[in-house]
């Protein structure tokens, strides 16, 4: 499935949204905050991670974007540490 398919809204609304469309929703807001692509992070989130896993992580990734760990790991094409 691409970004652009994930974002489309599920036929019976976005609670029944597969892990995957959770996913894309969850690149979209990691990728504004930042300041990368959403679908460079989705495309390297189906690689590196998981919805729940990056969800626990997106938090601390957003409030830590001065650091850049997530776009060290996005850019380098490499799972978080």
């Amino acid at each position: 499935m691409t970004y652009e398919e994930a974002m489309q809204p599920p036929k019976r609304g976005w609670k029944h949204a597969s892990d995957e469309q959770m996913l894309a929703v969850l690149s979209e807001c990691l990728g504004r905050a930042c300041c990368l692509r959403p679908d460079t992070v989705f495309d390297w989130a189906k690689r590196h991670s998981n919805y729940r896993d990056l969800r626990k992580a997106s938090k601390r990734l957003i409030e830590n974007a001065v650091g850049m760990e997530l776009l060290d790991a996005v850019l380098n094409d490499h799972p978080l540490k």
